[in-house]
């Protein structure tokens, strides 16, 4: 298979060398440093007892590379950043 021709890849987590490959890689890039401040600032919440954050809300950034097709087709366009 052709990529991005006949098939769209797309990673996670942005690592180092994605942007290196032949076809550098598209990726989703999860805000580690929010997820392990975020994290550690609930545990430390829940262990002494405080009632803090129970759920939290990050947005990850799409990186467009060469591993999916452009299209200029507004009906085709899915940046594909959604709350999660």
């Amino acid at each position: 298979m052709n990529v991005p021709d006949e098939i769209a890849v797309v990673g996670c987590d942005d690592i180092m060398f994605v942007g290196l490959l032949s076809t550098a890689l598209t990726t989703l890039k999860v805000p580690e440093y929010d997820v392990g401040a975020r994290s550690a600032r609930m545990l430390l919440d829940r262990t002494s007892g405080r009632s803090g954050e129970s759920e939290v809300l990050l947005r990850p950034e799409l990186i467009v590379r060469q591993s999916v097709p452009r299209t200029r087709d507004p009906s085709r366009t899915n940046t594909g950043v959604e709350d999660i």
